[in-house]
């Protein structure tokens, strides 16, 4: 077994505690008015990061903490089996590579704010398996979080898409930019 410093996940976690950590430090040269934004990304990047470098040293307690929302909800988790093919991990890849796609061009087209909460909404049917219902009011209800704290807490620009304007300042009106 490789020592913990020469794996590449560690080396890769903890440069993301120094860039979150360097983040932290020069946020305290802006202005108070845009200071709350990355004060907040670089506390919460490190502790993520930190966690992380934790469970590099100590992987039996991450694995005891290791929580997700099929576990939450009481259904199995599956495992990737080590005899699992190059195509079948491949096509793992691809679906992840599509639903990141899918997400983007809806952005584009319709808004942050508005396919936050729709993407959510398709991804816990399709791959949480969730009804209808129960995702429909995880999305609503997240969808509104996000708008609140994005829109109302930071005062934030949102891109709003390119379709026509529908509901002002939410969901449609802006122009692509020039390529």
């Amino acid at each position: 077994m490789k020592k913990v410093c020469y794996r590449g996940s560690f080396v890769f976690s903890f440069g993301l505690l120094l860039l979150f950590l360097y983040i932290l430090v020069t946020s305290f040269q802006y202005q108070a008015e845009v200071r709350l934004f990355p004060l907040l990304v670089s506390i919460l990047g490190l502790t993520l990061s930190l966690s992380i470098l934790v469970g590099e040293f100590f992987p039996k307690m991450m694995q005891m903490l290791e929580v997700s929302l099929e576990a939450m909800w009481g259904k199995q988790i599956p495992r990737m089996a080590e005899t699992e093919s190059t195509v079948e991990r491949w096509g793992a890849a691809l679906k992840v590579f599509g639903w990141m796609t899918f997400f983007f061009v809806s952005i584009y087209l319709f808004g942050l704010i508005a396919s936050f909460p729709v993407f959510l909404f398709f991804f816990l049917l399709t791959q949480a398996k969730l009804g209808w219902i129960k995702a429909l009011i995880i999305s609503i209800v997240s969808g509104g979080i996000f708008y609140a704290v994005l829109m109302l807490g930071f005062e934030a620009f949102a891109w709003r898409g390119v379709i026509p304007e529908l509901i002002p300042g939410i969901l449609g009106g802006d122009t692509a930019p020039p390529l």
